[in-house]
């Protein structure tokens, strides 16, 4: 063999391509396929594994509570998550309140009492149907509009029914809440 000069690389034997991969190793062979298949089949259950348990957790959130909230002219529904403020507004139930209109995007009362906060988050941006907890105030604040972001506001839940009866509301009225089954 020659010696290379700077620059060059050692010139080696060619082998075949049958001599340097063996027999029963290709990529394609039938001992390759279950491998991959097995490969394949774990992430694949994995995969499932890891969705199903995020679905789990959005379904018990929004199991956590249900709430009526009964007034002149119908009721609204609102699922309630499953956060410290929410539960400490649960066992505040019954309630009779007054609610009025809040710059034309939401409904506002004050609660007998401060929610304890610790451990829920501390802002969101409400969207239409966002039932809140404003924290500064200390007044649940319902959604009919969407809102910027705001820091003190605490989500409790979502209305998911009877938003457009509760929006209809241009004058104070009184609202009775209570757990719903």
């Amino acid at each position: 063999m020659e010696t290379p000069g700077r620059g060059q690389y050692p010139k080696l034997p060619q082998a075949s391509l049958e001599d340097r991969i063996p027999a029963g190793s290709h990529a394609c062979s039938s001992g390759q396929r279950p491998m991959m298949k097995h490969r394949l089949f774990t992430v694949f259950a994995l995969l499932i594994l890891v969705l199903s348990g995020f679905m789990a957790s959005e379904a018990m959130a929004e199991t956590a509570g249900k709430v009526r909230l009964t007034f002149e002219g119908g009721e609204s529904i609102a699922v309630l998550d499953d956060t410290p403020a929410s539960r400490d507004f649960l066992s505040m139930l019954p309630l009779n309140l007054k609610f009025r209109d809040y710059n034309g995007t939401e409904k506002i009362s004050y609660l007998p009492g401060r929610l304890a906060t610790q451990g829920s988050p501390s802002s969101c941006t409400p969207e239409a149907g966002a039932f809140t907890y404003y924290a500064p105030w200390g007044n649940l604040a319902l959604f009919y509009r969407g809102f910027r972001h705001s820091d003190g506001l605490v989500p409790l839940g979502k209305i998911i029914s009877g938003l457009d009866i509760l929006a209809g509301h241009s004058e104070s009225f009184a609202v009775r809440i209570e757990k719903a089954d």
